[in-house]
């Protein structure tokens, strides 16, 4: 299971960190945790940890390894990959 962590912030958010080699963990800010019920806290959780199982972040790493040196040779491609990423990761939070 990953580790949770609590981060002191204004704005309220959560996302998940998963780096190969190391423990992934979720981020949950307290201005989150402030607006919502442990129920919906609960939901924001189990969102992240499916973001973990699908591997979103590996997935999200590996489009901008393709897309960082595209940028320079072919910023037309570059936009439209960057838009249909976009999508996807738009797609990835419901």
């Amino acid at each position: 299971a990953p580790d949770l962590y609590i981060r002191q912030s204004p704005y309220p958010n959560a996302y998940t960190v998963a780096v190969q080699g190391r423990r992934p963990f979720v981020v949950v800010t307290t201005s989150l945790l402030d607006l919502l019920s442990p129920t919906e806290v609960q939901a924001v959780i189990a969102h992240e940890l499916g973001h973990l199982k699908c591997e979103h972040s590996l997935a999200i790493a590996m489009a901008n390894l393709v897309l960082s040196p595209l940028a320079s040779v072919s910023p037309v491609a570059d936009a439209a990959l960057q838009s249909r990423l976009l999508r996807w990761q738009r797609a990835a939070e419901l």
